[in-house]
């Protein structure tokens, strides 16, 4: 088993409503490896989808498929205003209803909020956000309700594991109480999506950038699995997942942080930072507006690292129609520095807007934020609202300025050290993948840790190990203090790393790392003590991407 079923409670037996649900403890590594200027570039292939029969649930036997419409994306936010946009039917609402939900757990199928558990309304984006036509709920795989004794393990996990396919339009989902594996059952807008956790683990939000302008969509799925409060202590409230509809409609989504409780994507054809608060998304009854900011088309990057500041990268004038062209000398869409923004738009530090030829890839930790630059790493810290920059010059052995660069961060906020991933230039041309480095903010230096290049990689959960997967397909372990290597295993079959290719993906969750492997169609999952493989899953297909929705070692009551 890879986890405890615990049984649902959505309120007490005396019918009162429980209060707000409260923020939980973030689980899983809270920073996503930037994607490197060849994701940006790289086209998936469409997947026509087709509107499947409802044979689940009554609630999806009425939805009708809507037909495709073409989405606006030409419109720029005015600061922290959030114009609605017009609201397009898109063909991607259909209804699924492939998965069979378990009798003590009904889908909710209605935009009529259940006590303090989310609402399913229709989410209406700012700006160029233009939302699908309103649709019932899909038909969702609901984990088994009755409770089971723990297992082996020193703690709990509830929930399951959400999958993208590297050639088809659609998530497939792993039921962690039960081992069922709900294969294809949400479709979203394209082929290679990425799926990122929220800062607490309770939604899973995919990046699906499809071929033409216009496809692209920013998906978010509730877990279905959160804390509510009533008298002295929390109950567990456990409900299948499901898509929050409407999608959100930006182009071309690609970085994603999580921090100071806020997820924040950039889309870079327009240059859009799309900022979405955890809190008041699990709260918010009706149409949940994030906030948009326009930073200007760049292949761009973007974190909140205040509770009301946000630091985006600053585009290059030269750039003027976003046209991916990676990390190199005529990339005039990469950015040229960065400056702090608060969420009304409202400059507030722009000394290091200037700073960094060529950025690419971010992370932050306790200390600051990481960016990658020609000439070095650039550092930006604040304090008490007031903040500062430094470029760490790389050392002489990364080569000489332009062979080579880190352009890929992974931070955690119990780690004094960013661990990034190196890239190479051969001649001026883009791209090879290098080593792993370990950057350490806080004595200004920086050292390679192991000189082959990583597919995934990920903090353990307290912060104190880094792993990494290579081409050889063994997983390593470094002390995330010194970057010794301090454990290794072979994880999946030697494969080939190529920019913009299917590689395998991995996420920590407690004392378990789970890997989606697209060689084989199957999902790992490693016992880190041991460091070997306990589970395994076969989803099937190209398993590409994975993020993990629900609570580890929660504390709370069952009725």
């Amino acid at each position: 088993m890879a986890a405890v079923a615990i049984g649902l409670v959505a309120a007490c037996d005396d019918g009162s409503d429980p209060e707000p649900p409260p923020p939980q403890v973030a689980t899983a590594t809270a920073q996503v490896a930037t994607a490197t200027p060849q994701v940006a570039t790289a086209t998936p292939q469409a997947a026509t989808a087709t509107p499947q029969a409802a044979t689940a649930t009554p609630q999806a036997a009425t939805a009708t498929p809507q037909a495709t419409a073409t989405p606006q994306a030409t419109a720029t936010p005015q600061a922290t205003a959030t114009p609605q946009a017009t609201a397009t039917p898109q063909a991607t609402a259909t209804p699924q209803a492939t998965a069979t939900p378990q009798a003590t757990a009904t889908p909710q199928a209605t935009a009529t909020p259940q006590a303090t558990a989310t609402p399913q309304a229709t989410a209406t984006p700012q700006a160029t956000a233009t939302p699908q036509a309103t649709a019932t709920p899909q038909a969702t795989p609901s984990p088994t309700a009755a409770p089971t004794t723990p297992d082996r393990r020193d703690e709990t996990i509830v929930g399951g594991l959400i999958v993208a396919d590297a050639a088809e339009a659609h998530l497939s989902v792993i039921d962690l109480s039960n081992d069922k594996v709900y294969s294809g059952v949400f479709k979203v807008a394209a082929p290679g999506a990425t799926v990122h956790t929220s800062p607490t683990n309770r939604y899973a939000i995919v990046l699906a950038r499809g071929p033409e302008a216009g496809d692209d969509r920013i998906h978010v799925f509730d877990g279905g699995i959160f804390l509510v409060k009533h008298g002295n202590h929390y109950d567990l409230v456990r409900r299948g997942v499901r898509e929050r509809k409407p999608a959100i409609v930006e182009e071309g989504p690609v970085h994603y942080v999580n921090s100071h409780g806020w997820t924040t994507i950039f889309a870079d054809a327009n240059g859009h930072v799309i900022l979405i608060n955890e809190r008041d998304l699990a709260s918010f009854i009706g149409d949940y507006e994030p906030i948009v900011l326009d930073a200007g088309v760049q292949h761009g990057a973007a974190l909140v690292i205040a509770d009301d500041h946000v630091l985006l990268s600053t585009s290059n004038p030269a750039c003027t129609e976003f046209m991916p062209s990676g990390f190199s000398p005529s990339g005039d869409c990469l950015p040229v520095g960065v400056e702090v923004r608060t969420f009304d738009n409202d400059v507030v530090y722009d000394a290091a807007s200037r700073s960094c030829t060529d950025l690419h890839g971010e992370a932050n930790n306790a200390h600051g934020a990481v960016f990658g630059c020609r000439e070095g790493v650039l550092f930006v810290h604040g304090h008490d609202g007031q903040y500062e920059h430094e470029l760490i010059p790389y050392p002489p052995e990364v080569g000489e300025e332009g062979a080579s660069a880190i352009i890929t961060y992974y931070g955690h906020p119990d780690s004094d050290h960013f661990f990034g991933l190196a890239t190479l230039f051969p001649d001026g041309q883009c791209c090879e993948p290098g080593g792993v480095w370990l950057v350490d903010v806080v004595n200004r230096e920086m050292r390679e840790v192991f000189p082959e290049p990583s597919a995934a990689a990920a903090f353990s959960s307290d912060g104190e190990t880094f792993y990494m997967l290579a081409a050889d397909g063994v997983l390593r372990a470094f002390d995330a203090h010194d970057g010794e290597l301090v454990g290794t295993m072979q994880l999946v079959d030697p494969f080939e790393i190529v920019f913009g290719s299917p590689a395998p993906a991995i996420v920590v969750v407690g004392g378990w790392l789970y890997a989606a492997d697209p060689n084989s169609g199957h999902v790992l999952g490693v016992h880190l003590e041991h460091m070997e493989i306990e589970d395994e899953w076969d989803v099937g297909g190209a398993p590409s991407s994975l993020a993990f929705v629900g609570l580890v070692d929660a504390e709370y009551q069952t009725h």
